[in-house]
């Protein structure tokens, strides 16, 4: 593509203000685009050499109404506090189990960006 030919030519960081403006303008029409195929009702068409196919998303199961599972979860969050939290191990006060204190991973540099002309 001519794009990425010229992306490549320029300062990096000019071409990642490029990426970001041109992925938000995407973001806008995707949705949109998406939207009016699904009301024409098409099941499955060709379009620049694209095969565009109407499937059904996976589904998934809603645990709110599971009791034990939300219990867990909270059980979850404390652990995971007090384990961000301490240097040592120490005894859950509740029920005398060793909470291990957690590792931290350092995250990898990114690059913000922010629009300061709106």
């Amino acid at each position: 593509m001519r794009v990425c030919e010229k992306l490549q030519d320029q300062d990096p960081a000019a071409g990642l203000v490029f990426l970001k403006t041109l992925d938000s303008v995407v973001g806008q029409y995707t949705e949109p685009m998406r939207d009016a195929l699904l009301s024409q009702g098409v099941d499955s068409t060709v379009s620049n050499g694209y095969l565009l196919q109407r499937k059904h998303a996976p589904g998934r199961y809603d645990y709110s109404t599971v009791g034990i599972i939300n219990q867990t979860k909270e059980r979850l969050k404390y652990l995971e506090s007090v384990a961000k939290s301490i240097a040592t191990p120490q005894a859950d006060t509740l029920t005398g189990e060793i909470i291990e204190p957690a590792t931290y991973v350092q995250g990898r540099q990114i690059y913000t960006l922010t629009k300061i002309n709106k």
